[in-house]
């Protein structure tokens, strides 16, 4: 082994995370994979059940507007997967849904925080409150 392989392994040890609950595997990734799955959601969903007139989609956000006159919702749906520099470093995930509808104020629905890597579970809160948000008058 050469001095520069020393080198190398040193500056790795150095730079090693200790501590068992931070991980150091790609979060921004994670956060893809999520939003993708609840778009996958909103497509299989939402879409066909109520006259949706836009979706966006954007980096840990989605935007949803309903404007149904058959079941008289008009709504305005921002769903934000929200995150500190704290929440990355041991992988937590805000989840928060405001709405709002004409002449109402616009009012937040704020989930707990899970963890990232529990998709499935995050999915089927942001599914059930985003029907519950839907139907709400």
């Amino acid at each position: 082994m050469s001095v520069y392989d020393e080198i190398r392994e040193y500056e790795k040890e150095k730079n090693a995370i200790r501590s068992k609950s931070m991980f150091t595997d790609d979060y921004d990734y994670e956060m893809k994979v999520l939003v993708e799955k609840a778009k996958e959601i909103v497509d299989k969903f939402i879409i066909p059940e109520y006259d949706v007139e836009y979706t966006s989609y954007w980096r840990s956000s989605l935007k949803i507007r309903i404007s149904d006159d058959n079941k008289s919702i008009h709504k305005l749906i921002e769903c934000k997967f929200l995150y500190k520099k704290n929440d990355v470093k041991f992988w937590y995930i805000n989840l928060e849904i405001l709405y709002s509808q004409k002449s109402r104020k616009t009012i937040t629905k704020k989930m707990w925080r899970f963890p990232i890597l529990e998709q499935d579970s995050i999915i089927k809160v942001f599914a059930k409150t985003l029907l519950e948000v839907i139907e709400e008058y």
